[in-house]
């Protein structure tokens, strides 16, 4: 009898663990980096709110080693939950480790969005706005994340090159999933 005790409260902590982990791992995902419902993401066919693209959709991103825009396919995409977000420039909704690219003195480097800063610019699609706003709303919402961007790695979302945080560097100028990489700019 004690062994099924304890076979059954092994069982129970098992399930228990893996019942929690399920019910985090939507929230734990959208800190890793996903845009709200409504950004605009840049496709082979103009500007697309995020909730509406699909595997199909060819997007577009930045190829820093031929220093040009490039198409880029979408491998994944999750809709999750946050328990709240960064709002730039009153317009970009954002999770917190959502790795943006920010233009410097040397080149850019990628940047997560909670350690954005007002003054910081961004590299744009058509130029390199500067974050006049940054503040973080801690109220729930739905954000979409774009997973296994390939080849580059990163696309536009609302105008902003943006890093796709499960990818590789940037198209062979990245130095590293964040390292900074050299941009000719448009």
């Amino acid at each position: 009898m004690k062994n099924i005790s304890k076979l059954t409260q092994i069982f129970w902590i098992g399930l228990i663990i893996l019942l929690f982990s399920f019910c985090v791992t939507d929230v734990a995902a959208a800190r890793g980096g996903c845009f709200a419902r409504g950004t605009a993401i840049l496709t082979t066919e103009g500007y697309k709110p995020i909730e509406q693209l699909d595997q199909s959709d060819r997007i577009i991103g930045y190829n820093f080693t031929t220093q040009h825009p490039e198409e880029g396919n979408i491998g994944e995409i999750q809709v999750l939950s946050s328990p709240g977000y960064f709002l730039i420039n009153d317009k970009i909704k954002v999770t917190e480790s959502h790795p943006f690219y920010i233009k410097t003195s040397t080149g850019v480097k990628v940047v997560k969005a909670q350690k954005l800063k007002p003054g910081d610019q961004l590299v744009g699609e058509e130029s390199h706005p500067v974050i006049s706003s940054l503040e973080y709303v801690n109220k729930p919402i739905t954000v979409y994340n774009l997973i296994s961007v390939s080849p580059n790695h990163n696309f536009y979302a609302d105008g902003i090159l943006v890093h796709n945080k499960g990818g590789g560097g940037g198209g062979g100028g990245g130095g590293g999933g964040y390292g900074g990489a050299r941009y000719g700019g448009h």
